[in-house]
C-alpha cells in the first residue's frame, strides 16, 4: 500500500529528511499541502463518499502528485496537521496575559473556558476534515508538528516561556484526546529532540532563512531524519500486524 506523507509547512523538514536518508522507501512518498493558514476554515468537502479537498493549493499539490484532488482510501495517508500551536501562542495578547492556572501579578488572566474555545475554533477544521477521513475508510494517522522554539519571537515581545509552553501542551492535549476517540493514531516527535523545559532543542532549530531572517518557527533537516523515522517505525508495525492477522 502506497502511504503519502502530506500536511503545512513543517511536512518539508520530514521531506528533506526523508530524502536524507539510505535506503530509500519505495512505498512513502512525501509533499507539501500547503500553509497551516488553509487549517483555519473548511479546506474539503465529502462527495459521494469520498473525501475531496477543496482549498487551491492542498488540491492543486495533492492532484500534482497523485493525480486525484481526493484523498484515496485505497492508500495510507499521514497528516502533518492540527498541533502547530504557534498560532495560538503567537497572539498579541499573551505578550501582557497568562492562562489564569500560571498567571502572575500585573498580567491579565486568560480563563480556562476562553482558552479552550479558542484552541477549540483553532482545531475546528481539522478534526472535521480527520473525522470525514475516518468515515470515507480512509487508512491514516497523524505527525506532530515540532515543539515550539526558545527563540520565538514572541517571547522577545513579552510572552512568558511558561505561557508558550502552557497554551502547547493544552493544545496538543486536546487535540491528541481528540485523535484517541476517532481512533486514529498519533506520532509525537521523540523525546530526544526536547530539552528540559519542552522547548525543541537548538540544535534542531531550522537555521535563518535566505534573506537573513530568523525563522524562529521550523526545525531542520535533522529533525526530519528523526520524525521520518518514527514515521516508517510506525508503518513498519503496520505491516507487521497486517501480515500477522492475514495468516491467521
Amino acid at each position: 500500500m502506497k502511504t503519502w506523507l502530506t500536511g503545512n509547512s513543517h511536512t518539508a523538514a520530514l521531506y528533506r529528511g526523508l530524502a536524507q536518508m539510505s535506503p530509500q522507501p519505495d512505498d512513502v512518498s512525501v509533499y507539501p499541502l500547503g500553509s497551516g493558514a488553509y487549517e483555519l476554515a473548511q479546506f474539503h468537502e465529502m462527495r459521494d463518499g469520498q473525501v475531496v479537498f477543496t482549498a487551491s493549493k492542498f488540491a492543486e499539490h495533492t492532484e500534482k502528485e497523485t493525480g486525484q484532488t481526493l484523498v484515496n482510501p485505497e492508500d495510507r495517508w499521514g497528516f502533518v496537521l492540527g498541533t502547530q500551536t504557534s498560532r495560538l501562542f503567537r497572539d498579541p495578547m499573551w505578550r501582557t496575559a497568562d492562562p489564569v492556572e500560571i498567571c502572575q501579578p500585573g498580567r491579565r488572566p486568560v480563563p480556562s473556558d476562553m482558552l479552550a474555545g479558542i484552541i477549540a475554533a483553532d482545531q475546528k477544521w481539522v478534526l472535521t476534515f480527520l473525522a470525514d477521513c475516518k468515515a470515507a475508510g480512509v487508512p491514516m494517522f497523524v505527525v506532530a508538528c515540532p515543539p515550539p522554539r526558545s527563540d520565538h519571537v514572541v517571547i522577545e515581545d513579552g510572552a512568558r516561556p511558561e505561557t508558550v509552553l502552557f497554551i502547547d501542551r493544552l493544545a496538543r492535549k486536546t487535540f491528541t484526546d481528540a485523535l484517541a476517540k476517532l481512533d486514529i493514531p498519533f506520532i509525537a516527535p521523540p523525546a530526544e529532540v526536547i530539552d528540559d523545559a519542552g522547548f525543541l532543542k537548538p540544535e534542531y532549530f531550522a537555521p535563518d532563512k535566505s534573506n537573513g531572517r530568523r525563522d524562529g518557527h521550523h526545525a531542520n533537516d535533522d529533525y526530519g531524519q528523526l520524525m521520518m523515522a518514527e514515521v516508517l517505525s510506525f508503518l513498519e508495525g503496520v505491516k507487521a500486524r497486517t501480515s500477522k492477522a492475514a495468516t491467521g
